[in-house]
């Protein structure tokens, strides 16, 4: 998944924004380090939004802007909770349906833990939906 980025020049270090997730915004000396640092402020976004139980927004179309790609891990993540969401479940109730512990569903929803996708697909199954994988150049 990829959000549009705005990079502004300010002084020698470059801004970058994410204006699709408000907050996320980082600089660097260079574009390619504003770029970097701000990927992962988007990622901590993220997951910050899970644990705070805000809504995840869709990002606007990239239309040949500049962008970040959100890590596949990190987005089905995020789609697993927007899911959750949807359908009014807690934590609890994920686990329930699932038959895991809570560190399980725990980690499935935290961005920086390398779940296994077999799992997620199994979270979102028992949700009732399906994960769509696609390309796009």
């Amino acid at each position: 998944m990829r959000f549009p980025i705005v990079i502004e020049e300010d002084g020698g270090v470059y801004v970058a924004s994410a204006p699709d997730l408000p907050g996320v915004h980082d600089q660097g000396d260079s574009i390619d380090e504003a770029v970097t640092r701000l990927c992962d402020a988007a990622i901590v976004m993220i997951g910050e939004m899970i644990e705070d139980g805000d809504p995840i927004p869709d990002p606007s179309p990239v239309n040949n802007s500049k962008s970040i790609a959100i890590p596949s891990l990190v987005w089905a993540k995020a789609l697993l909770y927007r899911a959750m969401k949807a359908k009014g479940w807690r934590r609890a109730d994920l686990q329930r349906a699932m038959g895991v512990d809570k560190t399980t569903v725990a980690r499935l929803l935290n961005v920086h833990h390398a779940s296994r996708m077999n799992q997620i697909d199994q979270a979102l199954a028992v949700l009732g939906v399906d994960l769509d994988i696609r390309t796009a150049a």
